[in-house]
Parts: C-alpha cells; sequence; structure tokens
C-alpha cells in the first residue's frame, strides 16, 4: 500500500504540495491508463478538505507554521481510496514574536540579577587559593591555550540526538532537503546538501529543548546520488563537526526558507 507524505511544509502549501505528490507518484499508472489525471485531482481535493478542516478550523494553525501529512491509499477501479485509519497529521506551531520579546523581557531581569550574585561570590574566593592571572599568562600560555581548546571541544559537542536523515525533497536550487529526526522519530532539525565547488556541503540547523544549533559542513567526500539513496550518511560528518548555537528565531526562519525552496 502506496504512502501519500508531504514532508515537512509550511501550511500554506500543503494543499499544493499533496496534489503534486499524488500526481508524481500516479504518473506511471496515468500513462498505463488505470487512473485519469481528473481522478487524481479529485482525491487529491478529497483528501485537502479533510486536512483543512484540522489544521485551520480545529487547530488554527497559521500559514506560516510547519505541517508534515501522511496517509495510505489504494487505487482501485480507477479511483484512489484513503485508508483514512492511517491518516497522520503532524502541526509545529510557531511562536509569535510577541511572546518571545515579551518573555525575554520578563526573564532578563532575574538572569541579569543570578549572574551578578554569582560574579560577586566568586570575588569573595580567599585570597590564598586564587591564582595571579598575570602569572597565568605568561608561565602558562601554552597550558592555558591547551585548556581553551578543550573547553571549545567540549562546547562543540552537538547535544541533541540525530537518529535518522529523511529526503523531504530537492532544493530549487539543486540539491537535496532533509529532515533530522530522534530515535523517537521526531524531528529535531533541517539540513540541505548541496555541491559547491566541487565537494558535497551540508548545512544543518537543529532546535531541541529551548535552544538552536547550527552545523555547518564545508567539505565531505560524499556525492548527491549517495546522500539520495542513504541520506543516513550525513550524521555521522554532522555530529562530527564544530556547533554553533544561534537563536532559536533565526533557525526557524531557516527552516522556513529552506521548506519554501523545495520542488
Amino acid at each position: 500500500m502506496p504512502t501519500l507524505s508531504t514532508g515537512l511544509i509550511i501550511a500554506g502549501a500543503y494543499a499544493d504540495k499533496v496534489r503534486r505528490t499524488l500526481f508524481a507518484q500516479l504518473r506511471d499508472k496515468i500513462k498505463q491508463g488505470e487512473i485519469t489525471p481528473q481522478e487524481i485531482a479529485k482525491a487529491a481535493g478529497e483528501l485537502n478538505r479533510i486536512i483543512y478542516e484540522v489544521l485551520v478550523n480545529k487547530l488554527r494553525i497559521d500559514k506560516g507554521d510547519v505541517v508534515r501529512v501522511r496517509v495510505d491509499y489504494e487505487v482501485e477501479n480507477g479511483k484512489v481510496v484513503w485508508n483514512y485509519k492511517t491518516l497522520r497529521i503532524e502541526a509545529f506551531k510557531r511562536v509569535p514574536d510577541e511572546e518571545v520579546d515579551k518573555t525575554l523581557k520578563e526573564s532578563l531581569p532575574e538572569a541579569v540579577k543570578k549572574f551578578v550574585e554569582e560574579a560577586e561570590v566568586e570575588e569573595k574566593v580567599p585570597e590564598e587559593k586564587a591564582v595571579k592571572a598575570e602569572e597565568v599568562r605568561v608561565e602558562e600560555k601554552e597550558e592555558v591555550r591547551v585548556e581553551e581548546r578543550k573547553e571549545v571541544e567540549a562546547i562543540s559537542k552537538l547535544p541533541v540526538q540525530i537518529s535518522e536523515a529523511v529526503i523531504l525533497g530537492e532544493l530549487s536550487y539543486g540539491g537535496y532537503v532533509a529532515a533530522l529526526q530522534n530515535e523517537k522519530g521526531d524531528n529535531v532539525g533541517l539540513a540541505t546538501i548541496e555541491e559547491k565547488a566541487g565537494t558535497t556541503v551540508i548545512d544543518a540547523v537543529i532546535v531541541s529543548e529551548g535552544k538552536a544549533y547550527r552545523v555547518y559542513v564545508p567539505k565531505t567526500p560524499l556525492k548527491l546520488d549517495e546522500v539520495k539513496d542513504k541520506p543516513n550518511k550525513i550524521i555521522e560528518f554532522i555530529l562530527k563537526h564544530s556547533v554553533n548555537e544561534i537563536p532559536v528565531e533565526d533557525a526557524r526562519k531557516i527552516i522556513e526558507d529552506r521548506l519554501k525552496s523545495i520542488v
């Protein structure tokens, strides 16, 4: 039984994605005369009306929110028969800028106060237990650099588990977009895989537990055809590379733009 999956897509574009995906999956059956384009369009419209009722009328999803729809179906007697028992609709609501700004304003004073208090405690450490900063800089310069490198390496470890990469579609300018999922199958990020200057580049954005991270791998030995067939190969490069923490809103904007670029 074939499955229709829209992949991650902004809510405002789900209807068109359902229609295009269904036509693409049944292209050969149209050529063989097993079903007509009119019947496919009719089936897509039927499914889209149900999705609209759930997303818009029940969940109040906005056009800029991200959704994913999956459902099994069969082609019987020239018609698409949806197996609605398998219908799964996932919705990821975007946090409004006003709410983020409000939370920031409410949390900032307490965070600053806590930082100041911790700094005051550090200043009260007895002098006999303290190390003179100037002596460390002059006499143990190389050791300090080693410690700094260790700290960077510790920070660079991605604090999010990624178990699977799922190709969502092709980019309009070449390459692929893949959803990054944890062992439970939950989406934790998005990655693009493109060819630039003769090498395959990976750019991943991950959002988890209120924080966002970006991993850019400028050079890999992978080929796009290889990635398409075995997308999990990109995971080892993402996990081994350095990580930068970025604002959550920046991550969401990047993910939204990449979803719009899927063809």
